[in-house]
């Protein structure tokens, strides 16, 4: 139970009150910032939407005099031209031009030549030099609208020809543009872009302190200038058209207020721990180390009186507490000593009462038969390990002095046998003195002599013990082997899985030896059972006693 609550992960006072106070403030900011991300979002899209509602309507309006123009080039033009007439083709021709000269203020000439390039008719400026340009390339001619730069100035042209004449139709593009606010009336004034080059230019444009992204869908924001400005797009007869609105709506004010609630919430935090510190956190923290001295010991600490009613009340009750406690632990701990002396040993008569019967057997046998030396030498041994495991003054024994009553056990095991078993023992000098249960390696090698009888030779069991190291920790790993057959299959298993068990099946001498062990060294003592050229058992205790406490 203790390990348990040891590895049990904890949160201190002061970590909750972080926490709950934080969980109030966080969601408030945050909710107060999604709010305003979704009103500016919004806002902005509203204004977007009714941008591209205006540019729309610009661009209609647009391409509904762009398709004056090609009627007037295909239908009246192209009809005229067909006409047997040239004279009065060329008046239907100019009677059309000026209406379309009276409202399309962007056209920058309307031409008429013949074959040889001789102009027949021109109206607006002279722009015969661009069109005999068009006419000597060729495949413009009759393709729809192109565009060609003449003296840093872009033009939007369509020429056609019929019967040996060529009617063409140059459009300003920079006019085209300069119609979006002076013609049309628009907020914000327009772009006009081909193949990713720029036709046209304005202020906004020349002070952009970015490039305009090469395709919009959704609300876009291009500083200029230190000005912002909304920008949306369409087309026109194979031309980009990007038209930017200055933008004056600023929100900055709403974030500047949330990290204002940011600052506050800080502050307030900042204020409520350092009051939580003074007037809780600190006695709580003084009552958590005085606790954790008593915990490794201190008794006879008490906690200080409080000023807070609650503390002082836990104070007087505490210390109420650790006298009784003190007095309680007294009485327990000399009882647990008692206890557990008399159940070592209770388990150490245990486990011998059937060895002690089958040497009185022996000497009884050995007196039938008149092997007096044998009685004599039986009685001495026996005598010797009645005197040893009869001394109940102490739970533990040095390891030497174990193996030295191991060895006897042995002799007296060979009196009067042909075939005498034999011990040989190779333990680490250190181990010497190395406290264990008395009994506990006898009990052992007392199973291998009752069950590794030899049918073909003496019985030879091995005792080992060496120091290993695991976890900055040191272990005594003793192993006891025989030459025998070893454990039968299902008590193999069964001696591995569960000891208890085991005593149900009159092998009750392994389980005490670990119990006892247990009792000197905790719960971390371990037995191996395994066959390995007879019975093997293999044994690692920590080499650091328990002393306050019995842990089973």
């Amino acid at each position: 139970m203790e390990t348990e609550r040891k590895n049990r992960k904890t949160v201190s006072v002061r970590i909750q009150i972080l926490i709950a106070v934080t969980l109030v403030q966080i969601p408030v900011i945050i909710l107060y910032f999604f709010i305003v991300n979704n009103f500016v979002d919004r806002f902005r899209e509203e204004q977007w939407s009714y941008q591209n509602t205006e540019l729309k309507r610009y661009i209609s309006s647009l391409q509904d005099e762009i398709r004056e123009i090609d009627e007037f080039l295909f239908y009246h033009c192209y009809n005229s031209f067909r006409s047997d007439d040239p004279d009065e083709s060329l008046r239907e021709v100019e009677y059309f031009t000026e209406d379309l000269f009276s409202h399309d203020g962007y056209i920058h000439s309307i031409e008429v030549l013949d074959q040889d390039g001789n102009v027949l008719y021109a109206a607006g400026n002279n722009s015969d030099v661009m069109i005999r340009d068009v006419i000597a390339n060729g495949d413009s001619v009759n393709r729809g609208w192109i565009v060609r730069k003449y003296d840093d100035s872009n033009y939007l042209i369509r020429v056609i020809n019929e019967n040996e004449k060529y009617a063409s139709v140059i459009i300003s593009v920079k006019q085209l543009a300069a119609s979006a606010m002076d013609v049309y009336h628009l907020s914000g004034s327009v772009l006009l872009q081909k193949l990713g080059d720029n036709l046209t230019t304005n202020l906004w444009v020349r002070q952009a302190e970015e490039p305009i992204p090469a395709s919009i869908k959704e609300p876009y924001l291009l500083m200029s200038n230190r000005r912002q400005y909304m920008l949306s797009e369409s087309t026109l007869v194979g031309m980009r058209v990007v038209y930017g609105v200055p933008y004056q709506y600023d929100f900055r004010w709403l974030y500047m207020f949330g990290y204002l609630m940011v600052g506050l919430a800080v502050l307030s935090l900042s204020v409520t721990m350092f009051y939580l510190r003074h007037s809780i956190l600190k006695p709580l923290t003084e009552m958590t180390g005085f606790m954790k001295r008593i915990g490794e010991g201190e008794m006879d600490l008490r906690l200080p009186d409080r000023k807070s009613t609650e503390l002082m009340q836990i104070s007087g009750t505490f210390n109420d507490m650790m006298d009784d406690l003190k007095d309680a632990k007294i009485s327990s701990y000399e009882n647990q000593l008692t206890a557990r002396r008399a159940k070592m040993d209770a388990l150490r008569l245990q486990i011998r009462r059937h060895f002690f019967l089958n040497c009185l057997k022996n000497i009884y046998a050995m007196a039938t038969t008149g092997d007096y030396d044998g009685v004599k030498q039986t009685a001495f041994l026996l005598s010797g390990n009645l005197r040893y495991t009869l001394n109940f003054d102490e739970d533990s024994v040095p390891m030497r002095k174990e193996l030295d009553m191991c060895e006897d056990y042995i002799k007296l095991q060979g009196v009067g046998q042909t075939m005498k078993p034999m011990l040989i023992t190779d333990c680490d000098e250190n181990l010497d003195a190395f406290e264990i249960p008395p009994v506990s390696l006898l009990t052992i090698l007392e199973n291998s002599c009752k069950y590794g009888t030899k049918q073909n030779g003496p019985l030879l069991i091995r005792i080992t013990g060496k120091i290993r190291k695991l976890d900055e920790k040191k272990y005594a790993m003793i192993t006891v082997q025989d030459n025998g057959p070893g454990y039968d299959p299902e008590m193999l298993k069964l001696l591995n899985q569960d000891l208890n068990k085991v005593q149900e099946n009159n092998h009750i001498g392994m389980a005490n030896t670990l119990l006892r062990f247990r009792m000197l060294y905790g719960p971390e003592c371990s037995v191996l059972f395994a066959n390995s050229s007879g019975a093997k058992v293999d044994l690692m205790i920590p080499m650091e006693r328990i002393d306050n406490e019995v842990q089973v």
